[in-house]
């Protein structure tokens, strides 16, 4: 009688560890690449809302035949409809029914802060909280923005004048940036945490400014340009941040938007602050 033995087809131990430690490698190595693919798409989108933003800035500068708004909240026509930049802005953003509804917010028809609007959120800003949801990553030029002016007053060019920086919108020493508020509001005494405008450049804030000396301009406190990806527990209230590695996201008052570099200058940042400072930008713009 002829004995037959069968063989059993599977894995050895040996192989299955081969198998596992092949696809972990193949796991790290495009793990990176998957980040930066997601990196990339945040950025866009983040540069995406900035150039809406300035779209909607020269819609309402043709409006108003060349007028700027105003970061202070102190209108032109006495109205008290457009309390920050952020809301002059909201109807050519088609947020045109939030913006009149704000325009009751001390009335009977007071509706807080309810509203998020996503054009002002950047999905990489990691300050993003619960606490008030009328939030923006976005900071506008105070240095411009301030008082009864128009596009006239930028006489360094649109080109190199910025318009709005990215900026943490809250967890900021207690700094929570509000595209409804001109001034400050206290929301949260309790915990420390103010409302203020949602600017950078504002010395209405103690922020820190361009000082400029003939055709040269610094900072107020000398070497501080911005932030790139500060803890939330490290954010500076008074300077703009980036939550991107390769630089800042910055819309100018041409419309165009483009990353300022981390390894700026503090000379070329401020002057781009500027709108009339009479300076040569340098080539690290």
């Amino acid at each position: 009688m002829q004995v037959h033995k069968t063989s059993r087809s599977g894995l050895t131990l040996v192989e299955l560890i081969v198998v596992v430690a092949i696809i972990a490698v193949l796991l790290a190595l495009l793990l990176p690449a998957v980040q930066k693919v997601r990196e990339a798409a945040i950025r866009m989108q983040s540069a995406n809302n900035l150039k809406q933003m300035g779209l909607a800035l020269h819609s309402f500068t043709e409006l108003h035949k060349g007028k700027l708004p105003d970061c202070t909240g102190l209108w032109w026509w006495g109205l008290d409809t457009e309390r920050s930049v952020h809301m002059a802005l909201m109807p050519h953003l088609e947020q045109g029914s939030i913006s009149r509804a704000y325009q009751a917010l001390y009335g009977p028809n007071k509706i807080g802060d309810q509203f998020t609007i996503l054009v002002y959120l950047s999905p990489a800003d990691p300050t993003i909280t619960n606490q008030g949801k009328a939030r923006t990553s976005y900071g506008a030029n105070a240095a411009v923005f301030t008082g009864i002016s128009s596009v006239n007053r930028i006489a360094d060019g649109m080109s190199n004048t910025i318009a709005f920086s990215e900026h943490y919108s809250g967890r900021c020493q207690g700094a929570l940036f509000s595209w409804f508020v001109h001034s400050t509001d206290f929301v949260f005494p309790n915990l420390n945490q103010v409302n203020r405008a949602a600017t950078f450049a504002d010395g209405r804030f103690g922020d820190v400014i361009p000082v400029t000396v003939g055709t040269t301009t610094r900072a107020s406190v000398a070497g501080l340009t911005f932030q790139v990806q500060p803890r939330p527990a490290d954010c500076d209230p008074k300077i703009p941040q980036t939550p991107h590695s390769g630089g800042m996201l910055t819309a100018l008052f041409d419309g165009s938007v483009r990353t300022t570099a981390a390894s700026v200058s503090e000379f070329t940042f401020w002057s781009a602050v500027t709108p009339a400072g009479g300076e040569v930008l340098g080539n690290d713009w």
